[in-house]
């Protein structure tokens, strides 16, 4: 499919994208601080469990996947005001680390 006669945009296939990854602060994400169940951003993610998922059934902590490609859509529809869930380097893992 053509996307641009001048070849400025060109189609990109969606595991091909590599924009980032999502890192999760387990210290303030509602289901890992036993604040109640969420899960909005394993709903919205467009490439589903190959990026993200619950830790195990009946367990709404999520874990990032290493297919995450950082699109950022579970950062916008995260309800925690502190935005527990945000775009890194790959470099940087999935969990952050808190420094003393």
């Amino acid at each position: 499919m053509e996307v641009c006669p001048t070849e400025a945009l060109t189609e990109t296939p969606r595991f091909d994208i590599d924009m980032g990854i999502a890192q999760i602060d387990r210290t303030a994400c509602y289901p890992w601080v036993n604040r109640g169940i969420c899960g909005a951003c394993v709903a919205i993610c467009p490439l589903g469990n190959r990026a993200i998922k619950f830790k195990m059934w009946n367990q709404y902590q999520p874990i990032v996947q290493k297919d995450c490609v950082g699109c950022g859509l579970c950062v916008e529809v995260c309800p925690h005001p502190s935005l527990p869930i945000r775009i890194v380097a790959r470099s940087e893992g999935t969990v952050m680390s808190h420094r003393v």
